[in-house]
C-alpha cells in the first residue's frame, strides 16, 4: 500500500461535485493499492518523477499532480 497525502488538493477536492468526488475517490483508492504500476490510462509519468492521476468522466478531464518516493511505500499485503 502507498500512502495518499490530499493535504494539497483538499480545496480543489472541496470545489468538485458529489459525483466528481467519487470518481476521484476511485481512482485515488487505486493509486493507493498500486502506486505508479497503476499506469495508463489512470496515471501518466511525465517524467522526473511526476506523474498525473488522471479522471476523465463528466466531459471532462480531471488531472492532479502526484510523486512517489521510496519513505511513501509501506509493505504490500
Amino acid at each position: 500500500m502507498w500512502t495518499v497525502d490530499l493535504a494539497k488538493i483538499e480545496k480543489w477536492l472541496d470545489e468538485r461535485t458529489k459525483e466528481q468526488k467519487t470518481a476521484i475517490a476511485r481512482r485515488l483508492l487505486l493509486l493507493q493499492k498500486l502506486g505508479p504500476d497503476l499506469g495508463m490510462p489512470n496515471v501518466k509519468a511525465l517524467g522526473n518523477g511526476l506523474y498525473e492521476l488522471r479522471e476523465m468522466s463528466f466531459g471532462c478531464r480531471l488531472d492532479i499532480g502526484c510523486t512517489f518516493t521510496s519513505t511513501e511505500k509501506t509493505t504490500r499485503s
